[in-house]
């Protein structure tokens, strides 16, 4: 009947990632994911909203879980 989530969502923690970095003073960025769907999917949010407020992400690579 109840559904609680005691994490935030991909989109806030991407979203927040990608505002301390330029807030930081970082204007360009490259991106390091392991390919997993969680990953991916806040790597996604992070790269749209760096871009939008002036960021640039020069350099996106993945990588499996199961590397060493």
């Amino acid at each position: 009947q109840y559904i609680f989530r005691t994490w935030p969502s991909d989109v806030f923690a991407g979203k927040t990632m990608a505002l301390k970095v330029f807030a930081d003073g970082f204007k360009k960025a490259a991106v390091i994911t392991e390919n997993t769907e969680y990953a991916t999917s806040i790597r996604d949010v992070f790269v749209r909203e760096y871009s939008t407020i002036g960021g640039v992400v020069s350099a996106s690579e993945t990588f499996k879980s199961d590397v060493k």
